[in-house]
């Protein structure tokens, strides 16, 4: 068996106020081998986040104090190296073109598949981020 000493799971916050979404995505990261952290709101999202430094944020784009995009600009003026995956119920193209621009990895529209959920977790935490910068 092939082991590397130096090798650290990786963190992933999950920021999702549907309870039951949350538990699965827990679940299935968990058993990916995945350390993960849970937010159900904006707020606990940023305590969080002032505390530990995640190698990715899932964030949905809904939550119950405000919307995934500011939690996403909050998150990429803290850490632009920090990759994020959107969730979203909705489908919005403004909204995922916004997160897009902010610096959002991908984006998943709920229901997702597991495999689906996996590939894009994968290719964010193997990916360079892409730093944006102001426009002269």
């Amino acid at each position: 068996m092939k082991t590397n000493s130096a090798e650290q799971k990786q963190t992933i916050l999950i920021v999702e106020d549907d309870k039951a979404m949350l538990d699965m995505l827990k679940r299935i990261l968990s058993r990916k081998g995945y350390v993960t952290l849970i937010a159900e709101s904006g707020n606990k999202a940023d305590d969080i986040l002032s505390k530990f430094r995640p190698d990715l944020v899932i964030l949905d784009l809904k939550l119950p104090d405000c919307n995934g995009i500011q939690v996403l600009e909050q998150l990429k003026a803290r850490d632009e190296t920090i990759q994020a995956i959107i969730l979203t119920g909705y489908g919005s193209k403004e909204a995922v073109r916004s997160a897009m621009e902010i610096g959002a990895f991908d984006f998943l529209t709920k229901p997702f598949e597991v495999h689906e959920l996996c590939d894009v977790v994968q290719g964010a935490l193997v990916s360079e981020p892409t730093v944006t910068s102001p426009l002269t």
